[in-house]
């Protein structure tokens, strides 16, 4: 089976107030709306860039199945990534036979076809069709990326990465791109995109000791493993600190030197930690 990555999901308890975050902060747009009743409660975001497909989920109350169980457990916070599949059928064949217990997606309160699980830290993983991905806006001819951010990378952290690593990589078939067992990173991506050289690769990092610093040693001992955080791209960390800190965004690490790139960590509404990094190249 061949996977994308589609979207990673974040439980809010005031969803207007995370997409105000996210719109309003982060620059990212609505694609795609669901509600029940007057409320709306799940929200997709794009950042815009034509190249990346992978979207962020926001849902809200009202919950109900498994979204229900684990926002009365663990609150709010990032809790799924969502992949689609060629081969869906195929897909599931193989899971099961990889020992792999389903949970059916309508479980989830998605209302969505497809199949659900967990990885090895209990981050739940969704799987659909490749037909049913959410749609992104259609490219305009001469459009270009609005300045400010773009998605960069997401987190999950553990104090030993090396089954989740084992789990992404054998069971969900996504493949290494490079490791830095110095710093405890692991960079994985997904095969439609890595095969795509029109598509960005979202990597999922996966980081462990001996690269926890005390953001992620917090974030252990408050939640256990997990999905932690989202990294954004920025062109300049300094000016999207004055930007937050303007909008009174917590910031949990001031822009800090690191290696040959520069980093700062800020919280969203429902405490989950963004990640804003100046690229490399640009350093």
């Amino acid at each position: 089976m061949k996977l994308g990555l589609e979207y990673v999901g974040i439980l809010t308890a005031d969803i207007a107030a995370s997409i105000e975050f996210y719109v309003g902060c982060m620059g990212m747009q609505v694609v795609a709306r669901n509600s029940q009743g007057r409320r709306d409660n799940r929200v997709y975001l794009w950042d815009g860039n034509p190249a990346c497909e992978v979207l962020l989920l926001l849902a809200g109350p009202p919950f109900t199945g498994w979204l229900q169980q684990d926002f009365s457990r663990a609150g709010p916070g990032m809790y799924t990534l969502s992949f689609v599949t060629d081969d869906l059928q195929a897909s599931e064949r193989f899971l099961r036979s990889a020992g792999v217990e389903s949970v059916k997606a309508t479980e989830s309160g998605a209302g969505t076809s497809g199949i659900s699980f967990r990885d090895t830290a209990g981050v739940h993983i969704q799987l659909r069709d490749n037909a049913d991905a959410i749609a992104l806006p259609p490219a305009v001819p001469g459009d270009q990326v609005a300045p400010g951010y773009s998605l960069s990378h997401l987190c999950h952290t553990s104090l030993d990465a090396t089954p989740h690593a084992a789990f992404y990589r054998n069971i969900m078939g996504l493949e290494t791109l490079r490791e830095l067992p110095n710093e405890g990173m692991i960079f994985l991506g997904d095969p439609l995109s890595v095969e795509s050289p029109e598509r960005y690769v979202c990597p999922l990092e996966l980081i462990a000791a001996p690269g926890l610093w005390q953001l992620e040693k917090d974030f252990l001992k408050r939640r256990g493993a997990g999905l932690q955080w989202i990294c954004f791209n920025a062109d300049s960390v300094a000016v999207a600190h004055a930007q937050l800190t303007d909008r009174r965004v917590p910031c949990t690490l001031e822009p800090t030197q690191y290696g040959d790139t520069e980093i700062a960590f800020y919280r969203d509404p429902s405490g989950v930690d963004i990640e804003i990094l100046l690229p490399q190249s640009s350093a």
